[in-house]
C-alpha cells in the first residue's frame, strides 16, 4: 500500500513539473515575441507629400485621431483650419484667433484651442480655452481670463484640460468621464515642476542649461531637451540623464515607440538647413532614418498610426513624410 501511494506521489510530481515547465516556456515565448513586436529594426521611406496654398501661411500641423484630416493654424489670419485628406477640401473652422500650435484634437467630434482676442481700441486682450464641435462648428468657451494662459494641455486618460493660470494649476473637466487627479509637468528654467491641485514638487534637470521641452513617458522616464546640451532620457528615481542626441527639439510617436530629433544649422541669423533623425526609443544608438532639408522645417508631429511625420516649412508649406516599418 505504501508503494502504491509513493508511486502516485511521484506521478503527480512529474505532471506538475511537466505543466509548470510548459507554462514557463510559453510565457518566455510571449515575452520574446512582445519585444520583437515593439522593436522596429528598419524604416523604409515611401514618399513626401506637400500642401501649399498661395494665399495662406500654415503652421503647427497635426493629424486627426484617425489620420483622415490635418489641422493647422494660419499665421495670416490666426484662425484654425482643417484639411480633408480624402476630399482635399480646406475648411476654416472658427472666427476666433488661435495661439499657433495651442490646439488639441480631443476626439473625432471636438477640437479645443487657446484663443487670444485683442481689442485694439481699448488695448485689452482676453484669453480663452474654446471647445469646437467639428460638425456644427459651434463654439463653447470653457475658460476665460484677462491674464495670459500658459502650459495648455489636454490629458486623454483623465479627459481634462489643464492650464497654468496665475502660477496655479487649473483643471477644466471636458466630459462626464473627467478625473481631477492629475500631475502636470511644466518647465521652470532648468527644472521640471510637477504640479497637482494641492501640491508642487521640483526635479532639477540641468546645472548650467535650460529645459526647453519635456515629455513624460512613464512613472520614471522623461524625455527632456536642453537649450545647449541636446535631448536626454531623465530617470526620476535615480536623478540621472542618458543622452539621446544633439537635438534642439523632438517629437515622439503616439505609442512612444519612435522619436524624431530635430537639428538646425544656421548662419547666426537664420536657419540654413534642417536634419531630422528618427530612432526607436528602445534602441537610441541606431538612426533608423535621416531626413535632410535645405529649408528650415519646424513644428513636427506624428500621425496617430505613427506612419507619417508632418511639419511645416518656414514659408508656410505643410510637408508629410510617409514610412513603412519592419520589426
Amino acid at each position: 500500500m505504501k508503494l502504491k501511494y509513493f508511486l502516485l506521489f511521484i506521478a503527480t510530481l512529474i505532471l506538475i513539473l511537466f505543466f509548470g515547465c510548459s507554462k514557463n516556456n510559453h510565457e518566455d515565448v510571449n515575452e520574446s515575441d512582445s519585444t520583437k513586436i515593439n522593436e522596429i529594426s528598419k524604416i523604409i521611406f515611401g514618399k513626401t507629400d506637400s500642401l501649399k496654398w498661395s494665399n495662406f501661411f500654415f503652421t503647427h500641423p497635426k493629424f486627426s485621431l484617425n489620420d483622415s484630416s490635418i489641422f493647422f493654424a494660419s499665421q495670416m489670419n490666426r484662425k484654425p483650419y482643417r484639411y480633408s485628406v480624402n476630399t482635399e477640401k480646406l475648411t476654416e473652422l472658427s472666427n476666433s484667433e488661435v495661439s499657433a500650435g495651442k490646439f488639441f484634437i480631443v476626439d473625432e467630434q471636438n477640437l479645443v484651442f487657446y484663443s487670444i482676442n485683442r481689442d485694439e481700441s481699448k488695448r485689452v486682450e482676453s484669453y480663452k480655452i474654446i471647445k469646437l464641435d467639428l460638425e456644427s462648428l459651434e463654439e463653447k468657451t470653457l475658460f476665460r481670463s484677462t491674464d495670459r494662459i500658459t502650459d495648455f494641455d489636454f490629458h486623454k486618460a483623465e479627459h481634462v484640460i489643464s492650464i497654468v493660470h496665475r502660477d496655479s494649476l487649473v483643471i477644466i473637466p471636458f466630459s462626464e468621464k473627467s478625473k481631477q487627479k492629475i500631475i502636470k509637468y511644466t518647465i521652470d528654467r532648468n527644472t521640471i515642476v510637477a504640479r497637482t491641485i494641492n501640491s508642487e514638487s521640483r526635479l532639477k534637470i540641468f546645472e548650467d542649461d535650460y529645459v526647453t521641452q519635456i515629455q513624460h513617458l512613464d512613472e520614471n522616464r522623461f524625455v527632456v531637451t536642453g537649450a545647449k546640451t541636446g535631448t536626454f532620457f531623465y530617470y526620476a528615481n535615480s536623478d540621472s540623464l542618458f543622452k539621446i542626441g544633439d537635438y534642439s527639439a523632438f517629437a515622439i510617436s503616439e505609442n512612444c515607440n519612435l522619436i524624431a530629433g530635430l537639428r538646425h544649422t544656421d548662419d547666426g541669423l537664420k536657419t540654413q538647413n534642417t536634419e531630422i533623425e528618427i530612432k526607436s526609443l528602445n534602441s537610441i544608438q541606431t538612426v533608423l532614418y535621416s531626413i535632410k532639408s535645405e529649408r528650415a522645417l519646424e513644428n513636427f508631429s506624428w500621425s496617430y498610426n505613427g506612419e507619417k511625420l508632418i511639419c511645416n516649412s518656414s514659408d508656410g508649406e505643410i510637408i508629410i513624410y510617409n514610412f513603412t516599418y519592419f520589426y
